[in-house]
């Protein structure tokens, strides 16, 4: 169960590292798709929608040659910083980490805590992480770093491959949508 809470937090955190990149792609694919299907039908002819599949398709190209050069998974924490800056480096992995501690303590305590409770909690939580001397504190930051780049690449590529395969359906068969409706 644990595990399972953990990786939704990060997959939360990744997707928020990366928002606007996502959100770039998926907003030029949706404007793309949505032209090609009004032209289609305002023209009575679907070739606009296979057209929007190729541009679809380049816009996943695209996409996975960014990827790729970047090398997302393979970044270092300086990298990381220098490319989308310290503060919110710094904000997406203090707020992982005080998700994941909130979790864990609610998923302890076994039911509702106070916000004062919770804050107790949390703060006796850190000062016991910062005492055992485990690792470093920057260690764990560069660890948890290197989990969400991890993660952030996978779902990148997912989103690449979602992309690439719509666009290629789109442009392989729209057209023979011209032969069942007109």
């Amino acid at each position: 169960m644990d595990e399972k809470i953990n990786l939704n937090i990060l997959k939360n955190t990744a997707f928020y590292l990366f928002f606007e990149k996502f959100l770039i792609y998926s907003i030029v694919t949706i404007l793309v798709f949505v032209f090609g299907a009004t032209a289609s039908i305002y023209f009575s002819d679907f070739t606009f929608l296979s057209r929007s599949g190729a541009l679809i398709t380049l816009v996943a190209i695209h996409m996975a040659y960014r990827d790729f050069s970047i090398n997302i998974s393979n970044l270092n924490p300086s990298e990381v910083v220098e490319l989308f800056g310290k503060e919110k480096v710094l904000s997406f992995l203090l707020n992982s980490l005080a998700e994941k501690s909130i979790t864990r303590i609610k998923n302890e305590s076994g039911g509702y805590l106070s916000k004062s409770e919770l804050e107790g909690r949390l703060l006796s939580m850190l000062q016991k992480l910062e005492e055992s001397q485990i690792m470093s504190r920057d260690e764990y930051l560069e660890k948890r770093l290197k989990e969400i780049l991890s993660l952030a690449g996978r779902e990148l590529r997912l989103l690449e491959l979602k992309l690439l395969g719509f666009g290629t359906l789109l442009w392989a068969f729209a057209d023979l949508l011209n032969e069942i409706f007109y």
